[in-house]
């Protein structure tokens, strides 16, 4: 009986018409049935795995309102004069850039400029760093009052940057015919 149980008989179809009869063994049928079982495990995971790596959350998402990011320079005013020190041009403005021309005489001569700055745009901005550059650090003492890292500047709101410079009374050293100092508010997007 069991011998009729593994007995497979295969029917191979010529074009011809004629059938072939082929016995298959027991040790091929042991190795065919494994590997169909193997192709079938191999089917099932790999559907399984494709499943799962497909597996995903999909949102649309629509904003109100277009985020805008724009903090911009409005307006610049000499507010005090000591000493000697002027404007030898007017202070020009730009949207993201103040520029000073100023000419000391004496050292401890200084002047001072208050700087608008506005967010314009409609998200919250934080101020990240204030950055100090200037290749006549032994010359001009540098500041700046009213503003710090970690403030808030919200939608519309605008603030006013006190800066001052002072041609240092205790420099040593031969002032060059010409500097140039730089202050850089850098802003990012406040969390």
């Amino acid at each position: 009986m069991l011998k009729n149980i593994y007995n497979v008989i295969i029917i191979i179809e010529y074009e011809s018409g004629d059938n072939m009869f082929l016995n298959i063994s027991i040790k091929k049928k042991k190795k065919i049935l494994l590997l169909a079982l193997i192709f079938c495990c191999c089917i099932v995971s790999g559907g399984y795995f494709y499943t799962m790596y497909k597996t995903a959350i999909n949102a649309n998402v629509r904003f109100s309102k277009q985020a805008s990011w724009n903090i911009k320079f409005t307006e610049i005013t000499t507010k005090n004069e000591i000493g000697s020190a002027v404007n030898y041009k007017a202070p020009v403005l730009y949207n993201y850039e103040a520029i000073f021309y100023i000419e000391f005489k004496e050292p401890g001569d200084s002047i001072t400029y208050d700087i608008k700055i506005k967010n314009f745009g409609t998200l919250n901005a934080m101020l990240n760093n204030i950055n100090f550059y200037s290749n006549i650090l032994d010359q001009v003492d540098f500041s700046y009052e009213k503003v710090n890292t970690g403030m808030i500047l919200t939608p519309e709101q605008e603030i006013t940057v006190r800066v001052k410079l002072t041609y240092n009374p205790k420099t040593d050293s031969i002032p060059i015919d010409d500097g140039k100092i730089t202050l850089s508010l850098d802003w990012i997007q406040a969390s």
